[in-house]
């Protein structure tokens, strides 16, 4: 889904991944994802915040950031690798072969 991008660029698209379609990410939606520590996650999530501020606020009730009614995706996301990504976690350039389920590993 997302090549050839540092992983601080990678970290960004992400968040704008969850957004788009969760309409939500945490911090900890990072530190799963990426196996980063809390502090890399909260730079990250600031820094989102600063390119994207129209992109993103913060629900103090939920505790978690969401997306607003005027967000706009700031990276182009393929909707089947980021259904891929969400559903079970696989981060994946692309889709080949017809795999249905959870195990993945034997598909063709």
């Amino acid at each position: 889904m997302i090549k050839n991008k540092t992983h601080a660029e990678k970290r960004l698209a992400i968040i704008d991944l969850y957004l788009a379609f969760k309409g939500k990410v945490q911090r900890s939606d990072l530190i799963r994802h990426f196996e980063i520590s809390t502090a890399t996650a909260s730079r990250t999530m600031k820094e989102y915040r600063e390119l994207c501020p129209h992109n993103i606020t913060y629900s103090i009730s939920d505790r978690t950031y969401v997306a607003p009614d005027t967000f706009e995706a700031m990276y182009s996301h393929n909707l089947e690798s980021a259904l891929r990504l969400l559903a079970y976690g696989e981060e994946v350039s692309s889709i080949g072969g017809k795999c249905y389920g959870i195990n993945f590993a034997k598909c063709d």
